[in-house]
């Protein structure tokens, strides 16, 4: 007899069948038509297009391409390069003149008539320790060898020393310095007489009568302007009122306040046509001359004068030996480079200091001339 199970069995395919039947008669008509086919089609052609769209623009949408061309591949930058240059490493023309342009200073010298060039320059630029950049002039005396000396060592001495010689705290207790600055000016005190005292080192038959003037830019972080001055070569600055802004003093002996210290120290001013310390020497302060330091009748003891541009904005600094500045008053020299640049263009500012040389020699001066003009606005 069959069991229940078989019973069951045969009821659930019958079922199956008839419901197979009926579903198929249901969709037959709407299978066989043309556009159901069409949907199928088109629903299998997008979808293999979306994956293949997917696929090649995967790349792309994770940025995967795009790693060649990461600017720290793609763009080769190069560091800020540490320059500097010196009187040495320019070339004298045929009318004994020295020039150097950089499009953010200018250069310019020439022997005059004298018989010798004793002048001196250097450029320092670091831009990597505050941007710091120096610019000096050294005029020399009695011959070369203190100004060469100023020209290999003074920037590199002075750039050592502000970096690691200038103290941050005070030594008592850790609360910062009260006048940053006067941190700044005694380090630079105490590396230029240090400087001095290497000179007097050297070589005492050379250093006796030979010595040399300085008078040294020093601009940090496009900021702060600090202008060392020791002797008779001078800084002077165009604000943008085309007025003269005076950054150094003379130190000549005959000066009121040069003239008490040498008299003060024990030593005497006599005059020649000019001026002279012991009979001697023109200017007051300068490196070297180590027959004349003997009691500070003569020093290296530099002035120092700070700007801070952001609040004192200039256009720009004329840098420049005696030479210059004993036919140019400060005021005039200012003039007339703004005259020049009025006339000739901005664009023209580079060939300044050759017409305020040639100028000078117009008008007669006797020494070696040097000129150095610095943008101060980039």
């Amino acid at each position: 007899m069959p069991s229940l199970m078989t019973h069951l069995t045969t009821i659930f395919g019958a079922l199956t069948t008839i419901l197979t039947f009926r579903f198929w008669q249901i969709l037959r008509p709407l299978i066989i038509r043309y556009e159901t086919f069409m949907v199928i089609f088109l629903v299998i052609v997008i979808y293999t297009y979306v994956n293949w769209l997917v696929k090649y623009h995967e790349p792309l949408m994770k940025a995967k391409n795009l790693v060649q061309h990461d600017m720290m591949r793609s763009l080769h930058f190069k560091a800020p390069q540490f320059i500097q240059t010196g009187f040495k490493d320019l070339e004298k023309t045929s009318d004994k003149s020295w020039q150097l342009k950089h499009k953010n200073f200018s250069f310019f010298a020439n022997q005059g008539r004298r018989p010798y060039m004793e002048d001196r320059m250097h450029y320092m630029h670091d831009p990597a320790n505050q941007n710091l950049s120096i610019f000096s002039i050294f005029d020399g005396h009695g011959g070369n060898f203190v100004s060469d000396f100023l020209e290999e060592h003074f920037s590199k001495s002075i750039r050592r020393r502000l970096l690691y010689g200038v103290p941050t705290r005070k030594l008592s207790i850790v609360e910062p310095l009260d006048d940053p600055f006067q941190a700044v000016k005694e380090a630079i005190v105490t590396e230029v007489h240090r400087i001095d005292d290497e000179i007097n080192r050297l070589h005492q038959r050379k250093t006796s009568r030979t010595g040399s003037t300085l008078i040294s830019a020093i601009l940090e972080q496009n900021r702060f302007l600090t202008v060392v001055n020791v002797g008779d070569s001078r800084a002077v600055a165009c604000d943008f009122s085309g007025n003269a802004v005076v950054l150094s003093r003379d130190h000549k002996p005959s000066d009121e306040s040069e003239r008490r210290r040498i008299e003060n120290a024990g030593g005497y001013i006599e005059n020649y046509g000019v001026d002279r310390v012991q009979g001697v020497l023109a200017v007051s302060r300068a490196f070297g001359d180590n027959s004349l330091k003997q009691d500070d009748v003569i020093t290296a003891h530099p002035d120092i004068h700070r700007v801070d541009l952001a609040q004192d904005s200039l256009k720009y600094l004329i840098v420049a030996s005696d030479g210059f500045f004993d036919v140019f008053e400060n005021q005039e020299a200012i003039d007339f480079a703004n005259q020049y640049l009025k006339s000739k263009g901005i664009s023209k500012w580079s060939s300044l200091p050759s017409a305020l040389v040639t100028e000078a020699l117009g008008r007669g001066t006797e020494d070696n001339v040097s000129v150095l003009v610095v943008k101060l606005v980039l």
